[in-house]
């Protein structure tokens, strides 16, 4: 089964209609983009990756992701700089080797209760002549996704777990277990 959605559209609109078609789906797209430099420094940025980023391109072009994180309150500052050291590293790794390599992160923003989980693919570009040239960048969201996969691990926790003993205080241990910390910080069980 499959299944379509529209999407809101982001910002102010795709970018004007200039250069070819290659560029304008890169520009374009709705999914954030990033090519770089085989060493790490970024060459350029989609238009759904400077949203994403908080940042414009010209802010960008030539620095290492490790570079990119300001004093602000921007988007890109929610993210620990760990992130970015790994993502340096991968680009790089991706880079020397040529084997394509993904990172899954998890960022919390202040003042929001759910985790936001992002998948970070590095892809190696090649020229004509088979050289490696670039490291692609696309960053998918894919907190639904991570949130069916936790409630469906705590379902799986608590099914294989409670119950499972005819011991009355095991039972009782065996559901806060599975409670804490997921849905409360302490649990009491009164046994009468």
């Amino acid at each position: 089964m499959s299944a379509a959605r529209p999407e809101e559209p982001s910002g102010d609109g795709p970018s004007p209609a200039s250069g070819s078609l290659t560029e304008r789906a890169f520009d374009q797209a709705s999914v954030p983009w990033m090519l770089c430099a085989p060493d790490g420094r970024l060459l350029r940025i989609n238009d759904a990756m400077t949203e994403l980023a908080g940042l414009a391109e010209t802010e960008l072009h030539g620095r290492l992701p490790t570079a990119l994180q300001r004093g602000d309150n921007g988007p890109i500052n929610l993210v620990d700089s760990s992130v970015f050291e790994e993502s340096t590293r991968l680009i790089r790794e991706v880079g020397a080797t040529g084997i394509p390599q993904t990172l899954e992160t998890y960022v919390r923003a202040p003042g929001e209760s759910e985790t936001q989980a992002w998948q970070v693919r590095y892809t190696p570009v090649r020229g004509a002549d088979g050289q490696l040239e670039a490291v692609a960048l696309t960053a998918v969201d894919f907190t639904e996704q991570f949130a069916a996969r936790q409630r469906l691990s705590l379902l799986n926790a608590a099914t294989s777990g409670i119950g499972a003993s005819l011991d009355v205080t095991r039972t009782a241990q065996d559901l806060v277990d599975v409670t804490v910390p997921v849905f409360a910080d302490f649990v009491s069980v009164d046994l009468l």
